[in-house]
């Protein structure tokens, strides 16, 4: 697996910023996209946080290449960026995804209703979270 990353950056004062990582996944061997992963919503400050966000196509599922990706930008996070605390936000019937963030260590946090406009809908979201320390304890992805 081969990936790109694009680094966007605005400062809104001293202590808040947004950042958006986004890296995307692809086959070595072909160029092709496999998904992408990134890392939005950041604050600095006393939260040191961000969302995270990802994407992979249905023909790609299946081999682990999410968990790849979304572990590498975990470490990144909690490396390079500094950050304390990542969030999830996930929708209760998408069970993949649900299944990857516990496998990646993130634990259920709440439940928001309403959360997000998608398809012309409010949709209903999980919120899980991951910090820097159980991060580290936390499973490798699979490979």
């Amino acid at each position: 697996m081969a990936h790109s990353t694009r680094k966007r950056r605005t400062t809104a004062g001293s202590s808040t910023e947004f950042v958006e990582i986004w890296r995307t996944r692809r086959f070595r061997s072909t160029g092709a996209i496999v998904g992408g992963v990134n890392i939005n919503n950041i604050v600095r400050g006393t939260l040191q946080s961000g969302t995270l966000g990802y994407t992979a196509y249905a023909s790609t599922t299946g081999h682990g290449y999410m968990a790849e990706g979304l572990g590498l930008l975990i470490q990144h996070a909690f490396g390079e960026l500094g950050l304390h605390r990542l969030e999830a936000n996930i929708q209760p019937d998408n069970t993949q995804s649900l299944a990857l963030v516990k496998r990646l260590g993130f634990e259920r946090e709440g439940y928001s209703t309403a959360f997000q406009f998608i398809n012309g809908e409010w949709r209903d979201h999980e919120r899980w979270a991951i910090t820097a320390e159980t991060a580290g304890e936390a499973a490798q992805p699979d490979g």
